[in-house]
Protein backbone atom coordinates (compact mmCIF):
# COMPACT_ATOMS: atom_id res chain seq x y z
CA UNK A 1 0.00 0.00 0.00
CA UNK A 2 1.55 3.62 -1.04
CA UNK A 3 1.92 5.74 2.22
CA UNK A 4 0.06 8.14 0.88
CA UNK A 5 -3.11 5.86 0.64
CA UNK A 6 -1.83 4.66 4.22
CA UNK A 7 -2.01 7.94 5.78
CA UNK A 8 -5.30 8.86 3.87
CA UNK A 9 -6.88 5.62 5.15
CA UNK A 10 -5.60 6.59 8.75
CA UNK A 11 -7.35 9.91 8.67
CA UNK A 12 -11.01 8.47 7.43
CA UNK A 13 -10.48 5.55 10.16
CA UNK A 14 -10.44 8.12 13.10
CA UNK A 15 -12.88 9.92 11.64
CA UNK A 16 -15.00 7.34 11.12
CA UNK A 17 -14.36 5.41 14.60
CA UNK A 18 -15.17 8.44 16.03
CA UNK A 19 -18.49 8.71 14.25
CA UNK A 20 -19.08 5.18 15.44
CA UNK A 21 -18.51 5.85 19.06
CA UNK A 22 -20.46 8.98 19.45
CA UNK A 23 -23.24 7.00 17.47
CA UNK A 24 -22.46 3.99 20.25
CA UNK A 25 -22.75 6.32 23.28
CA UNK A 26 -26.02 8.15 22.34
CA UNK A 27 -28.11 5.29 21.16
CA UNK A 28 -26.88 3.72 24.55
CA UNK A 29 -27.33 7.08 26.60
CA UNK A 30 -30.94 7.22 24.52
CA UNK A 31 -31.69 3.28 25.85
CA UNK A 32 -30.73 3.75 29.22
CA UNK A 33 -32.92 6.86 29.95
CA UNK A 34 -35.78 5.48 28.17
CA UNK A 35 -35.52 2.52 30.34
CA UNK A 36 -34.97 4.35 33.13
CA UNK A 37 -38.24 6.22 32.13
CA UNK A 38 -40.75 3.23 31.43
CA UNK A 39 -39.83 2.15 34.80
CA UNK A 40 -40.23 5.18 36.39
CA UNK A 41 -36.86 6.28 37.83
CA UNK A 42 -36.78 3.76 39.98
CA UNK A 43 -33.61 0.86 40.86
CA UNK A 44 -33.06 -0.79 37.50
CA UNK A 45 -33.99 -4.31 37.79
CA UNK A 46 -31.75 -7.45 36.75
CA UNK A 47 -33.63 -7.55 33.66
CA UNK A 48 -33.02 -4.10 32.54
CA UNK A 49 -29.42 -4.53 33.77
CA UNK A 50 -29.02 -7.83 31.50
CA UNK A 51 -30.56 -5.77 28.66
CA UNK A 52 -28.44 -2.54 28.92
CA UNK A 53 -25.17 -5.28 29.20
CA UNK A 54 -25.70 -7.37 25.96
CA UNK A 55 -26.57 -4.36 23.83
CA UNK A 56 -23.61 -2.45 25.20
CA UNK A 57 -21.42 -5.41 25.01
CA UNK A 58 -21.86 -6.18 22.06
CA UNK A 59 -21.63 -2.49 20.68
CA UNK A 60 -18.34 -2.07 22.47
CA UNK A 61 -16.62 -5.78 21.55
CA UNK A 62 -17.42 -4.35 17.58
CA UNK A 63 -15.90 -1.22 18.37
CA UNK A 64 -13.19 -2.59 19.79
CA UNK A 65 -12.33 -4.89 17.01
CA UNK A 66 -12.50 -2.38 14.24
CA UNK A 67 -10.56 0.53 16.39
CA UNK A 68 -7.47 -2.35 15.98
CA UNK A 69 -8.16 -3.87 12.70
CA UNK A 70 -7.87 0.11 11.73
CA UNK A 71 -4.96 1.28 13.69
CA UNK A 72 -2.07 1.81 11.07
CA UNK A 73 1.34 0.14 11.39
CA UNK A 74 4.22 2.40 12.13
CA UNK A 75 8.06 1.93 11.22
CA UNK A 76 11.07 2.75 13.16
CA UNK A 77 10.62 6.35 12.72
CA UNK A 78 7.25 6.92 13.59
CA UNK A 79 5.89 7.11 9.65
CA UNK A 80 2.95 5.22 8.85
CA UNK A 81 3.47 2.64 7.10
CA UNK A 82 0.31 0.75 6.27
CA UNK A 83 -3.38 1.01 7.31
CA UNK A 84 -6.95 -0.90 6.65
CA UNK A 85 -9.10 1.76 5.59
CA UNK A 86 -12.39 0.76 7.48
CA UNK A 87 -14.73 1.72 4.48
CA UNK A 88 -13.65 -0.80 2.23
CA UNK A 89 -15.36 -4.28 2.85
CA UNK A 90 -12.69 -6.41 0.92
CA UNK A 91 -9.86 -4.64 3.12
CA UNK A 92 -11.27 -5.30 6.03
CA UNK A 93 -11.92 -8.84 5.03
CA UNK A 94 -14.19 -10.91 8.13
CA UNK A 95 -14.01 -7.96 10.21
CA UNK A 96 -16.36 -6.49 7.87
CA UNK A 97 -19.20 -8.24 9.84
CA UNK A 98 -18.04 -5.88 13.03
CA UNK A 99 -19.38 -3.10 11.42
CA UNK A 100 -22.35 -4.98 9.95
CA UNK A 101 -22.96 -5.77 13.32
CA UNK A 102 -22.88 -2.50 14.69
CA UNK A 103 -25.46 -1.03 12.00
CA UNK A 104 -27.77 -3.59 13.33
CA UNK A 105 -27.43 -3.67 16.73
CA UNK A 106 -28.35 0.25 16.81
CA UNK A 107 -31.08 -0.29 14.42
CA UNK A 108 -32.46 -3.71 16.84
CA UNK A 109 -32.19 -1.20 20.24
CA UNK A 110 -33.87 1.49 18.56
CA UNK A 111 -36.80 -1.13 17.60
CA UNK A 112 -36.79 -2.25 20.78
CA UNK A 113 -37.54 1.26 22.52
CA UNK A 114 -40.50 2.03 19.94
CA UNK A 115 -41.58 -1.23 20.97
CA UNK A 116 -41.61 -0.26 24.79
CA UNK A 117 -42.94 2.42 24.15
CA UNK A 118 -45.24 1.78 22.85
CA UNK A 119 -46.49 -1.50 24.42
Amino acid sequence: MAKGNAKAAAKANIGRLALFRNITIAVNAVYVLAQLYFSGFGVPSVWDLTCWSFWAGQEYMMLKLLTQRGTPSVDERGNIDACVDLAEAGQLGYFSYAQDCLWVTWALQSLVLLWAGFA
